[in-house]
């Protein structure tokens, strides 16, 4: 990891490539973070670690401390619903690629199964997604989407059409199987990560990021957010009060697959938050 960032020592701790499913290269987020005035960027892709020496070297270039990192996405038994993990920095990262592998394979296989249904009933095929998924590690629902509006079908990613595809019920729905969200947890452990739960308001995970904070199972919960509403903001500050746990920030960059759109930067983690993540990551 890059130390040698300037002030003021604030960052994007939530950050996608097009490793997974944002637009852009690693190459292109650095110099943007630079230029947003970011000292300090997380390279948070869904289930790939793939661009973290790339981004690193960038970060030495451009003075932006990067704090490798990666997202996972996973299920919470209790209630059936996703819950998604962020974990930073782990010491042994080779402990997390059986989860990054098996979550490519599953993505890969429900996506040709979407393509196949898709392209019965819309003008695209196997070829167009997979050029619209260029440089990626696996295939995503955006990446048909993209397909979609190569073709001219739509003029945007999470409309109408999106919903009616891939919605529970919908005519490309395929259940993905997701692992377990306290499984995902002991594997972040094990590898030396600080475990975050990411944007617990989205999936109605307020009870969850609880119990896994009485547990021990995360360091910390993002509360600057897109998707956490003041009121989900207020409930947890409360719950990292009681457990003393990192609050974390970042806007969920996903470039021009972003909806609404939201600029890199545009959501940050304050200095003394991330100085504390940093130093936990040396540690």
């Amino acid at each position: 990891m890059n130390m040698m960032a300037n002030e003021p020592f604030d960052g994007d701790l939530h950050v996608h490539s097009r490793y997974s499913d944002g637009t852009l290269f690693v190459k292109e987020l650095v110099p943007m973070a630079a230029k947003a005035g970011l000292s300090v960027m997380a390279l948070t892709d869904h289930d790939t670690m793939a661009g973290w020496e790339e981004a690193v070297a960038l970060g030495e270039r451009y003075r932006v401390a990067i704090i490798p990192g990666v997202e996972f996405s996973t299920r919470d038994p209790a209630t059936g619903r996703k819950a998604h993990l962020l974990v930073y920095g782990p010491k042994k990262p080779e402990l997390l690629q059986p989860l990054c592998d098996h979550m490519a394979q599953e993505r890969r296989k429900n996506a040709e199964q979407m393509i196949e249904k898709i392209s019965q009933q819309y003008p695209i095929d196997r070829d167009l997604v997979l050029r619209c998924a260029q440089g990626c590690v696996t295939l995503f629902k955006q990446h048909i989407m993209l397909a979609l509006r190569e073709a001219g079908v739509v003029d945007r990613l999470y409309g109408p059409l999106f919903r009616e595809l891939f919605g529970r019920g919908g005519c490309a729905y395929v259940p993905t199987q997701y692992p377990d969200v306290h499984e995902v947890a002991r594997a972040a452990r094990a590898s030396g990560g600080v475990v975050v739960l990411a944007h617990p308001g989205e999936y109605r995970s307020l009870e969850l990021l609880r119990h896994m904070a009485q547990n021990g199972e995360v360091d910390g919960a993002e509360y600057w957010h897109p998707r956490n509403t003041a009121d989900d903001q207020e409930e947890i500050a409360a719950i990292a009060a009681e457990f003393s746990l990192l609050l974390t920030g970042g806007t969920d960059f996903h470039g021009s697959n972003s909806d609404p759109p939201h600029p890199l930067g545009t959501f940050r983690t304050p200095q003394d938050t991330c100085r504390q993540l940093m130093d936990r990551i040396k540690t």
